[in-house]
């Protein structure tokens, strides 16, 4: 579905009295401590860091938590890395099919359909596009965005963007356990608020020395500015004081505000923005929760069991190869291999209790439990071309196709919401930015587009392929013409065959230009009738030359006839002159 870009700016918040910065600076750490300590966050929060320790333990950033774990190897608490490997092939598959880089994954068009026909509005807007899409190909996004596809099995991935002076645009992720938002009533975020802990020399770097509390500063004169570590605050909310008709970042319609989590030393920084700043991808969400629900969460009672199976399935595989043993008493066995123990004349080391070899039953109940995590995250989806049964049997390049467009079909509604939230709110944004500092050419007719709304639509192969479940109807009406065709010609002549065409390549999603206009093709049309009729007249008139030419001879023949003195000839010559 196409999402729309605003061209222009257009006013709207709520205004109220502007508050002291002492009034603001305690109104936003409240809130701030409120997002991070209410309880569906701390509900939230305690199964994150599960799904994190027993599956995506390479991922997250809990603070307090993770202080007495700095450097230390983090699966060192993984039984089985099964969903780690299944994290990564789900966020590979999700970044090479929504938003892959070699190709083109979306467009601009003007959401007025009419429009669409001004070819110059068209190759100047083709002309933003392709300024845009350098712009994200010469910053982060990619990067960014498959980082974010790795962190979306917690439920959601937020990625910050932000205006840089030498790549243009930098996106910035957020990983699980650093960061707090909340949703309107729409369900749309309205507030994002972070604490990630940056040294001295960060702080510098990222706001000024001049901006910094004694406490930083203190820090880069001692030399401490690479050891000494400080939790920043970042909270971004709507703007109480926003105004579009005055200039400056603080009347903009998000504020924002950065500060030390402690100590008591003001705002670092104060400023604002025109659009929000955050892109929050979500996985699934249900009812009016802020937070939504992953893979990971749907595999967490599987990558327990699995755990569970794991360690029976090697406790009795210890227990049946190095079984506890009795012996008689007194006597010193040696237990390492082709060791040889003299027990005398009386007992026998044996083993204390039979055990039976149930590790192999174990380890194939295991194996399910892996393809029911794997299931979850989506792998069967991606790897479709590596599954057992494709490698054993093989299957026509036809069918893959189709197999393949079944299974990313699954994953619609996932890609509705990326498109709608995500992807749309990136490309909004970007788009917002190149156009306030100037860089899109302007419309060659003026400023009649400059207020028109422009949509997006998205052409990544995840689209095309719910796209090309609207083409089976079509495909099967084709077959069916053709097929009735070679029997009842007249049954080709129901077919708007120039409607079928355009239709099918609007839904596959294929470039307007391979096709030509409506206008440009009629005109042809009707120069290749005129063409046909030309050449008819002439093969007519070439067809009745030779009887012509015969008549003209005859005639000929008579005049002569009647000059050399036929008496006949010349009194029926007369007699027809006379009648």
């Amino acid at each position: 579905m196409p999402q729309g870009i605003t061209a222009l700016t257009r006013p709207g918040g709520v205004l109220r009295a502007r508050e002291s910065p002492k009034e603001a600076y305690g109104r936003v750490r409240q809130r701030f401590h409120w997002l991070f300590n209410n309880p569906a966050y701390l509900n939230y929060l305690s199964e994150w860091k599960r799904i994190r320790d027993k599956q995506l333990c390479f991922l997250g950033e809990f603070l307090d938590f993770d202080e007495e774990r700095q450097g230390m190897k983090r699966d060192r608490g993984v039984d089985d890395g099964e969903a780690w490997r299944a994290c990564l092939v789900f966020a590979g598959g999700m970044a090479s099919n929504a938003v892959p880089q070699s190709i083109q994954w979306f467009k601009l068009q003007f959401a007025n359909e009419e429009l669409e026909g001004d070819w110059a509005a068209r190759v100047n807007l083709d002309a933003r596009l392709e300024l845009l899409s350098r712009v994200l190909n010469g910053s982060n996004f990619y990067n960014a965005a498959h980082n974010a596809f790795l962190e979306l099995p917690f439920g959601q991935a937020p990625v910050g963007l932000f205006e840089d002076a030498e790549r243009g645009l930098f996106f910035e992720n957020y990983p699980i356990g650093s960061y707090a938002y909340d949703v309107d009533g729409r369900g749309r975020p309205n507030c994002f608020a972070v604490r990630r802990r940056l040294n001295a020399y960060q702080l510098r770097q990222r706001f000024g020395e001049d901006s910094l509390p004694d406490s930083a500063r203190n820090a880069l004169k001692t030399g401490n500015g690479l050891r000494q570590s400080f939790d920043v605050c970042w909270l971004v909310e709507r703007n109480q004081d926003y105004d579009f008709n005055k200039l400056g970042s603080e009347f903009q319609e998000w504020a924002s505000y950065y500060w030390l989590d402690k100590g008591d030393d003001g705002f670092i920084r104060a400023s604002g923005f025109r659009d929000f700043p955050v892109a929050i991808a979500r996985y699934q969400v249900i009812g009016f929760q802020s937070y939504g629900l992953g893979p990971g969460w749907y595999a967490d009672s599987d990558a327990r069991m699995l755990y569970r199976l794991l360690k029976e399935a090697f406790s009795n595989m210890s227990l049946f190869t190095h079984p506890p043993l009795q012996a008689p008493a007194g006597t010193d066995v040696d237990y390492s291999p082709g060791a040889v123990s003299r027990l005398g004349n009386v007992g026998k080391v044996e083993a204390l209790f039979n055990v039976a070899p149930i590790f192999q039953q174990l380890l194939e109940v295991a194996s399910g439990v892996r393809d029911k995590i794997n299931r979850a995250y989506n792998v069967n989806l991606f790897t479709m071309l590596d599954q057992e049964d494709l490698r054993t049997t093989g299957r026509t390049a036809f069918e893959l196709n189709l197999r393949n467009q079944e299974k990313l079909q699954q994953l619609g509604p996932v890609t509705e919401r990326l498109n709608s939230e995500f992807l749309s709110a990136i490309i909004e944004r970007s788009y917002a930015i190149l156009e306030r500092h100037g860089l899109f050419p302007p419309f060659a007719l003026g400023d009649e587009f400059q207020d028109e709304d422009i949509s997006i639509e998205y052409l990544s192969p995840l689209v095309q392929a719910q796209k090309m479940a609207g083409t089976n109807s079509m495909n099967a009406l084709f077959s069916l013409v053709a097929g009735v065709a070679q029997f009842v010609p007249e049954t080709g002549k129901l077919m708007d065959w120039e409607v079928f065409v355009r239709t099918f390549a609007e839904k596959v999603g294929a470039d307007a230009k391979l096709l030509k206009s409506p206008e440009v093709y009629r005109a042809e049309l009707q120069a290749l009738a005129q063409q046909a009729a030309q050449a008819a007249q002439v093969q007519q008139e070439a067809a009745l030359a030779p009887a012509a030419e015969q008549y003209t001879n005859a005639t000929k023949n008579v005049l002569e006839m009647s000059r050399e003195g036929n008496p006949a000839l010349e009194s029926l010559l007369g007699a027809i002159g006379s009648g």
